[in-house]
This record gives C-alpha cells, sequence and structure tokens, in this order.
C-alpha cells in the first residue's frame, strides 16, 4: 500500500500578502530547495522581531490605504496602552487622533522625514515620519518617543528663564553682564534708562563703545574673578544732566568657572547721601542749638545790664528828680547847663541809639530762640500780617544771609490786607515756611545784574473765598520751567554744593499741604522774577 503523498505547497505566495514581500520572500515558488532559505528568512525575522521589541522607542508601521496599523513592537503598545491585538485591529485616527492621521497625508512624500509632535492622552509624542513604497504599495514608518518629561522641563526652563528675566527687569539697580572680554551679555531695563541705550542696540558690543564712563571697570571684572570674590567701589561721584551723583558699584564674578565674565551693579545712592549728610547737619544742629540757648542766656545778662544803664543815665541827667537837683547843687552847677552841654555833644541820641541796639539785639536774642525751640505745632488763632512781620525781621538778622547780601537794602513792599480774620495755624510752622521763602528770594539776587536799588521783594496778604493768600514776590531772575516742576523736590537746589540742602522748599510744601491742609504754588519765567502763592483755610 503506498504511503499518501503530502499536499503540495502552493507554488506562490499570495500576491497581496505585503508581510511576505516585506520580509523578502517575494512570489517565487516554493519548492523544497528552498526550505533552507526559507529558514533562514524565519529566523532572520524573529532576529528582527526580537531587536524591534526591545527597541526604546515605539515603533508603528502604517499602510497608508487604508490608515491601518500593520505592525507595532512592544515598546508601542505600552506607550499607547493597548495589546497588539487591539494595535492592530486600530486605525491612526482610533490610535493617535484625526489630527496625527491629517498630519501623516501631509507626509506620504516626506523621504528625508519629518517630525510632528502629537498629544494623546496626557503624553507629548515626538514622531519621526518616513515613507516608503514596497511592492506599490505605501506604507509609513512612525518612529515615537515620549518627550513629556523633556517638554515640561523645557516649560520650566523657559518659565524660569521669564521669571529670572523679571526679576532682573524689576530690579531698582542697574545690572550689566559682561565676559572677560568686555562685551555686554545682559542690559536691563535699569540701565536703558540710565543710559538711554536700548538692550538691542548694547548686547554683544563692548562696554567701553556702548557706555565709555565704566570702560575702567574692566579691571575690576578681571581681579573679580581670578579672586572670585565681589570688587565694591562705594560713593563714586560724577555729574549727570548738570548735577553731582553719588553711586555704589559693585563687580560680582559669575560662578561658571575662570572665563565666565561677572555683572556690574550700579545703585544711585544720592538721596540716601544726602539724607546721611543731613542727619549730621541736624546732628550739628541739635548740638548748636542746646549751645545757643546757653549763648542766649548769657547774652541776655550784659544786654540787660546795658539797657538799665543806658535807662539810668538818662533818668539821672536828664529827667527833673529831686535826687539830681540835690547832686548838682552840691557841685554848684545847674542840670540846665549839663542838659544843655550833653545836647550841644549829641549825649541823648547816643543813649538813644545805645537802648535801641541793645533792645534790637534783645529782640534778635529773642527771636531765634523761639524759631529754634521745638514747634508742638499747636494750632491756635493768629495774625497773619503780624506773622509776616515777625518773619521779615528774622530775615533782615539773618547773619549768613548778610554775608553774602544785606538783606535790609533790598526794598520790601507790604501790601496787607487789614481785613484778615485770625488764622488759626501753627505761628512757628508758618514762620519757617515764610524765611525760607525771604532767604530764597535775597539768595536769588547773588550774581544778576539787578541794580541795587531795583531789587525788591513784596509781601502781600488778602482774602479769597473761604482761605487765605499770602504772596512772596521777587523781580529777580525767575527759573525755567525744568527747575519749576522740580523746585518742591526733596534735595533738589540750585545753589552751589554746600549753601544749600535742597529740603527747604519741600519741607515747607508739606509744611503748607499736610499740616495745614492748604495749597502751595509757584509762578516763574526767566527774566520776569517768582511768585510764591500760599492758601491757607479759614477755620
Amino acid at each position: 500500500m503506498s504511503k499518501p503523498s503530502k499536499p503540495s505547497p502552493p507554488d506562490t505566495l499570495p500576491a497581496n500578502d505585503a508581510l511576505t514581500r516585506l520580509i523578502g520572500l517575494g512570489d517565487r515558488s516554493i519548492r523544497k530547495s528552498y526550505y533552507p532559505q526559507l529558514k533562514k528568512k524565519i529566523t532572520e525575522l524573529e532576529t528582527f522581531q526580537f531587536l524591534m521589541d526591545r527597541a526604546a522607542d515605539s515603533i508603528f508601521l502604517v499602510r497608508v490605504d487604508p490608515h491601518s496599523i500593520e505592525y507595532a513592537n512592544d515598546a508601542a503598545t505600552t506607550l499607547m496602552r493597548l495589546s497588539k491585538d487591539e494595535m492592530l485591529c486600530a486605525s491612526v485616527s482610533d490610535v493617535f487622533g484625526h489630527q496625527v492621521a491629517a498630519d501623516l497625508e501631509k507626509n506620504l512624500d516626506a523621504d528625508s522625514g519629518e517630525t510632528i509632535q502629537a498629544t494623546k492622552d496626557g503624553l507629548v509624542l515626538e514622531m519621526s515620519v518616513t515613507s516608503h513604497v514596497v511592492n506599490d504599495a505605501p506604507y509609513i514608518v512612525i518612529v515615537a518617543r515620549d518627550i513629556t518629561q523633556r517638554v515640561q522641563a523645557e516649560l520650566e526652563l523657559q518659565r524660569l528663564q521669564v521669571l529670572l528675566k523679571g526679576i532682573v527687569e524689576s530690579m531698582p539697580s542697574t545690572l550689566i553682564g559682561v565676559d572677560m572680554n568686555g562685551t555686554i551679555s545682559q542690559w536691563n531695563r535699569q540701565a536703558e534708562q540710565l543710559t538711554g541705550i536700548d538692550s538691542t542696540l548694547a548686547l554683544k558690543r563692548p562696554l567701553a563703545e556702548v557706555y565709555p564712563r565704566l570702560a575702567n571697570l574692566i579691571m575690576h571684572v578681571h581681579r573679580a574673578v581670578k579672586e572670585q570674590s565681589p570688587q565694591i567701589l562705594s560713593r563714586v561721584l560724577h555729574h549727570r544732566q548738570g548735577h553731582l551723583v553719588y553711586e555704589d558699584i559693585t563687580v560680582f564674578p559669575l560662578d561658571i568657572g575662570k572665563d565666565g565674565g561677572a555683572v556690574i551693579r550700579i545703585d544711585d545712592i544720592t538721596k540716601r547721601v544726602h539724607m546721611e549728610e543731613l542727619m549730621i547737619q541736624s546732628e550739628k544742629m541739635m548740638s548748636v542749638g542746646g549751645l545757643a540757648a546757653g549763648m542766649a542766656h548769657e547774652i541776655n545778662n550784659p544786654l540787660g545790664g546795658i539797657l538799665q544803664g543806658a535807662q539810668n543815665i538818662r533818668r539821672r541827667l536828664l529827667e527833673d528828680i529831686p535826687a539830681n537837683q540835690e547832686a548838682a547843687d552840691r557841685h554848684q552847677c545847674s542840670l540846665e547847663t549839663i542838659r544843655a552841654y550833653m545836647q550841644e555833644r549829641s549825649i541823648p541820641k547816643m543813649l538813644d541809639g545805645i537802648t535801641n541796639s541793645g533792645a534790637r539785639a534783645a529782640r534778635i536774642v529773642t527771636n531765634m530762640l523761639n524759631f529754634s525751640r521745638k514747634s508742638d505745632s499747636q494750632m491756635a488763632p493768629n495774625d497773619l500780617n503780624a506773622i509776616l512781620d515777625h518773619a521779615l525781621e528774622l530775615a533782615s538778622s539773618d547773619y549768613n544771609l548778610k554775608k553774602k547780601y544785606d538783606f535790609r537794602k533790598i526794598t520790601i513792599i507790604r501790601d496787607y490786607s487789614q481785613q484778615l480774620p485770625p488764622l488759626r495755624c501753627s505761628a512757628t510752622e508758618i514762620e519757617q515756611v515764610l524765611l525760607n521763602l525771604l532767604t530764597n528770594a535775597a539768595h536769588a539776587y547773588n550774581g544778576t545784574d539787578e541794580p541795587a536799588e531795583g531789587r525788591t521783594i513784596r509781601l502781600g496778604t488778602s482774602l479769597s473765598g473761604d482761605s487765605a493768600v499770602i504772596e512772596i514776590e521777587d523781580n529777580g531772575p525767575g527759573m525755567d520751567e525744568e527747575t519749576r516742576k522740580h523746585i518742591f523736590e526733596p534735595f533738589f537746589t540750585t545753589k552751589e554744593p554746600g549753601v544749600g540742602t535742597g529740603l527747604g522748599l519741600s519741607v515747607s510744601y508739606y509744611i503748607i499741604t499736610q499740616n495745614h491742609g492748604g495749597e502751595f504754588v509757584v509762578h516763574s519765567a526767566p527774566g520776569q522774577g517768582t511768585r510764591f502763592t500760599i492758601s491757607l483755610p479759614i477755620d
């Protein structure tokens, strides 16, 4: 009995079996002579499958028409959280979404490869897409990689960069980054405001070229980097727009090696310096005030003796009292003869001069004592016209002012209203404001060509609605618009260094507007004098 014959294998593989084409079998006839090659091909395929499934990236083989997944390695199924059976039954839209399917349509001819990004269930995928044609059938190979952490790290890096840039840009200090060659790598907003140079024009250019004033800092940059310690330059003085400016400059080495460069920080400390000087001056004034009080009492004692002596001389020589007549009789002379001699020698006039000068000295001492005492800012009804007269008397006796220009040589015009009711105010504070304005008006004449006889200051008071108005006006040189805009700012002064602190008008403005609820304005133009107007509410 003959053995049943084995069924013959088909002469050819199915023409539409794409997988057999991909593994290289083609449509050759399968005969026994080809079994070794088939076995070899199967081994190669298994090796390829092994390597593919252990690849770190997710690999998909997609048939173009229709968009169906014909192969996915283990990394792909793990990434997409699908089994291989589920993956091979799914379309591209089901796995990646419609947008990726649409993007794949655009990349059918991307022989050199294209990269697209897709987001799926919170994952960010970077997909490298290449197209291939096998036996006239178009395929797309997708190599996908989960870049969620990388994207998150990039976003965090961007956030930190924006944060750091915001910190640098919002700092009140000028910050300039430079390398060892002095080339600018950082130029913050404050640096733009200081120099007027935009960062786009400053970056990657030499510091010495962009801002020559700081060219000498390059040696401090080298020293800071070499020693890895900050270089500090305190109270650096320079001129800016006609004003003296103090700066603290610190050079910080960048902690990225010896070739990393440095950051230059510049802080404007002008106000701080002025405040320190003011505090020192205040301490001096407090000491002088205590000394002046003691000296005033010591001066008042001999002044009292002088005034009393002058008064007694007048009484004993010029008045008809019995004691005078008896003394004259004892020496055989008449009072009439004595008085005639005195009149001829102008002795009574001299006595008047002694009395007047002594009384004036006493008033000056009293005024300065009252003015230097700490004010308790108590409000009380006061005669505004009397306050102006008192301030004028203080200004006339200002020794520092008379050293440069005698206030008494200025023509004073009093234009007072007699209809003012008593004004509730702090007399000492209003005197302080008026004295400052009068002193400034006198100083304004220094260095002008105005003849002495033409220099005038007008003091005026008036009523305006529910307010009492004070005007202090001079015919001096006036001021320009820029000066007028800053006249009430602290530490702003047009006087030479050492003459003024720049606080007089700012303190005066505070006294009027804050302590008294009034208004304080200035009207001035070059060559047209200056007028300060103070309005105080009448309770």
